[in-house]
């Protein structure tokens, strides 16, 4: 007979990747980030056309895109900057380089929302990061593992994939509702520790093995 798959996702580092400490939305940096490689594949332009129609009219906010840019996507990162200085946020939406992975978790707490647009991922870890650092999240619909990590409407939200009207939709919605954010931001910490720590990862591992040594 044939046997059943068990997927078992990644995990994350819910000891390094954490919240940060006694921050309150509505003090909190208004920053919009989106992290990964700089290419159409991960929707980097997307995000940044996003942020041009949201930025406009919210002078307190400000997004960041973190990521390497091979010679190979320099034309598409360049045509986004000027795209951001057509639209006058050359001092709101910041290209900034790869941080080390020891620098990361701070990265993700300097952020009050996270977006990843992406048209196509394997897993997409820096949702789970993000998440895990109760980081209110805005993920593609059916992309990686977006549907499984995001609770839609609870830990964060999902929108359909390319769709630049609906992203907008969901930035807007997250970023005048200090509320929304703040319960997300707890369901997001939340949902990492039950579902996407190192430990529930062993431990899905652990059962798969142990139910082949039985059979």
């Amino acid at each position: 007979m044939p046997k059943a798959c068990v997927i078992v996702p990644h995990g994350v580092n819910v000891d390094l990747f954490t919240p940060s400490i006694g921050g309150d939305v509505a003090t909190m940096p208004k920053v919009i980030g989106c992290f990964g490689r700089i290419r159409q594949m991960k929707g980097t332009d997307l995000f940044v056309d996003a942020l041009c129609r949201v930025l406009a009219d919210r002078s307190d906010w400000s997004g960041v895109v973190m990521g390497r840019v091979l010679s190979r996507d320099r034309a598409y990162y360049e045509e986004m900057i000027q795209k951001i200085e057509k639209s006058g946020l050359s001092d709101r939406i910041h290209f900034v380089e790869e941080r080390p992975l020891n620098q990361m978790a701070d990265a993700y707490r300097e952020l009050s929302i996270y977006v990843a647009p992406s048209h196509l991922e394997g897993f997409g870890l820096t949702v789970a990061e993000a998440l895990a650092s109760g980081t209110p999240t805005i993920a593609t619909r059916g992309v990686g593992a977006f549907d499984e990590l995001i609770e839609d409407g609870k830990n964060g939200e999902l929108f359909e994939r390319g769709d630049i009207d609906d992203l907008e939709a969901k930035l807007i919605d997250l970023m005048d509702n200090d509320d929304r954010r703040n319960r997300m931001s707890i369901e997001a910490r939340r949902s990492a520790l039950e579902c996407m720590s190192l430990d529930v990862e062993a431990e899905a591992l652990v059962d798969v093995y142990q139910r082949l040594l039985q059979t």
